[in-house]
């Protein structure tokens, strides 16, 4: 029976099976799938908020509700598995998505919808999902289904992301940007890239290769509100005052607070 505790199963089997390979090498290792163990759960707890309090959701019913708890639960399987060492920091980065379609469609070819939600959540626009094969094949409630599970899944991580990152460990979230940057003495500056304020005045995603300082880095993670799908995903992020949290962590960077004040609001 497909079921949301089959799917919990398969997603304890993937992560025993990478922590037993590869677990016991490092703690960074170790630390890495801990802490890829409370996303996942973190994202389910996204999901279920965004599906209840979003009508057009609800409306769709229990089993589609569940379907939805499945891709929180698998989203990440192919994140796991990167710390085999084959993951390329920078614009290059290892292509967790589609590792985990590869792995999952071959047990569960007649789940392409939740599949290919998984497979998409983590690319720049859900628009990736219209150039898919497999979505082209579908029949148009399938192709209903993928879409609406695809909005689901990308507004829930990224619900948990801006959480854990902006929240709790922003210092984490600078450390992560230093690695990549680090050839670049004024990285950890106050400023605002030009490239950046711009992005924001068109409404756009920030650029990962526009980040040219920390302050770029914490708005380039806001900048992820404007790809947000539902409005129940923009109250969720309200009610937890995430535009305040933003503008605190400009302010511990430095960045001048006539700057901080033109931050517009974006949930």
């Amino acid at each position: 029976m497909f079921s949301i505790t089959h799917a919990t199963h398969e997603f304890q089997e993937h992560y025993t099976h990478v922590w037993q390979q590869y677990g016991w090498q490092s703690h960074h290792v170790d630390a890495f799938l801990t802490h890829k163990l409370r996303h996942t759960y973190g994202v389910l707890d996204a999901t279920l908020r965004v599906v209840a309090w979003e009508p057009d959701i609800v409306a769709e019913g229990r089993a589609f509700a569940r379907e939805a708890e499945i891709v929180a639960l698998w989203h990440d399987i192919g994140r796991l598995y990167q710390v085999r060492g084959d993951r390329i920091l920078g614009n290059k980065e290892y292509e967790h998505g589609n590792e985990a379609y590869a792995m999952l469609k071959n047990k569960y070819p007649d789940r392409l919808p939740l599949l290919l939600a998984i497979k998409i959540h983590n690319k720049f626009s859900y628009d990736a999902l219209f150039q898919e094969d497999d979505y082209q094949w579908l029949d148009e409630i399938s192709q209903k289904k993928a879409l609406l599970l695809t909005k689901i899944i990308r507004d829930a991580d990224k619900i948990q992301n801006l959480t854990y990152d902006v929240f709790d460990h922003f210092e984490s979230l600078i450390a992560f940007d230093v690695h990549i940057y680090k050839a670049n003495s004024s990285f950890m500056s106050s400023e605002i890239s030009d490239r950046v304020i711009e992005s924001f005045h068109r409404g756009e995603q920030v650029l990962h290769r526009d980040i040219r300082t920390a302050a770029d880095a914490v708005l380039a993670q806001y900048s992820w509100c404007f790809d947000i799908n539902f409005s129940s995903s923009r109250r969720i992020l309200s009610s937890l005052g995430l535009h305040q949290a933003v503008c605190s962590a400009l302010q511990r960077l430095g960045v001048k607070e006539e700057l901080v004040h033109k931050i517009p609001l974006l949930v």
